[in-house]
């Protein structure tokens, strides 16, 4: 996860690469540039090497999912096998249904 990643005309909040191509994420606002919701959406699809124009690169250890309507996330999309689930921090803990942490083991 890259953030604050800079492109010739913009600078994205947040990146999402895999060292092949990069998704360039920005908030969601409507034409005139009102934020329409707290959601960030892809808005560049980026093949070059988005690390070195971006001012923080961060591995991701686990990627979560829900429904729109599910108040937890408890689906485990990616996890990286070197961390353990009860290691994240608490506000990210108190997010997450607990059905998820007997799948991290």
């Amino acid at each position: 996860m890259l953030e604050n990643l800079a492109t010739d005309t913009f600078t994205y909040k947040f990146g999402l690469t895999e060292l092949n191509f990069t998704l360039c994420l920005k908030k969601d606002v409507d034409t005139l540039g009102n934020v329409v919701s707290d959601k960030y959406v892809v808005r560049s699809l980026r093949v070059e090497d988005s690390v070195s124009r971006s001012s923080d690169a961060y591995e991701v250890q686990y990627i979560f999912a829900k429904r729109n309507d599910e108040r937890l996330y408890n689906v485990l999309k990616y996890r990286d096998k070197r961390y353990d689930i009860s290691s994240l921090p608490q506000n990210i803990l108190n997010k997450l249904d607990i059905s998820l942490f007997n799948e991290d083991k």
